[in-house]
């Protein structure tokens, strides 16, 4: 998409979403409004001097370079302008998850500034959704890659159990925690949010 400001935020960091639910609302930059009407300046422009030359052509006032000159001047304004056109209704197209997932990252707030590109809401997947562990190095070794573990959520009765399968295993120690990290899958069901400490 185009530069672009955010209009409307619709989701929340850590809720649920569905294929279809609309996520944010974008509309063009001040800068990028300006641009695409000089586009459209330009390519109007351009097609009226095409037309002028043509003319002149035909009364044997201009010459076949200025008059290949001409038409490639035209139609390069009128390909950039309707590019333009299309990355805009692209902009301002639903924006839409697409898939079953959860918000796991929002780095765009109502009023900002969107550049070409800029990443703005992070939804994954609830089949990829994983927990990392840290493990103490003597425990380590006794872990395998698909070994099932349960785990529960910490200060949260209500999340108990959950089946997890272990997906990596570190092979260093974490100089901070002293804890080799230990990552394992989740099911779509686990009902733990994303962040929450688990044990």
């Amino acid at each position: 998409p185009l530069e672009s400001r955010m209009n409307r935020l619709l989701v929340t960091a850590g809720q649920r979403v569905t294929p279809d639910q609309v996520l944010f609302e974008l509309e063009l930059s001040p800068a990028l409004q300006i641009a695409i009407k000089d586009a459209q300046i330009n390519a109007s422009t351009s097609a009226a001097q095409l037309k002028q030359v043509e003319q002149r052509k035909s009364e044997h006032l201009a010459n076949n370079q200025e008059l290949s000159q001409a038409q490639q001047t035209a139609a390069l304004a009128q390909a950039k302008y309707n590019q333009l056109v299309q990355q805009r209704e692209q902009t301002l197209a639903r924006h839409t998850a697409g898939f079953d997932g959860v918000v796991s990252k929002i780095d765009v707030q109502p009023g900002q500034i969107v550049a070409a590109g800029a990443a703005i809401i992070e939804v994954v997947t609830q089949q990829g959704i994983e927990v990392q562990l840290g493990v103490e190095a003597e425990d380590v070794r006794s872990l395998r890659v698909g070994q099932n573990l349960e785990i529960s959520a910490v200060l949260d009765n209500s999340v108990t159990g959950v089946k997890g399968t272990v997906r990596l295993i570190s092979e260093s120690i974490d100089p901070q925690t002293r804890l080799a990290d230990v990552y394992a899958m989740l099911p779509a069901d686990s009902k733990l949010l994303l962040g929450q400490y688990v044990r």
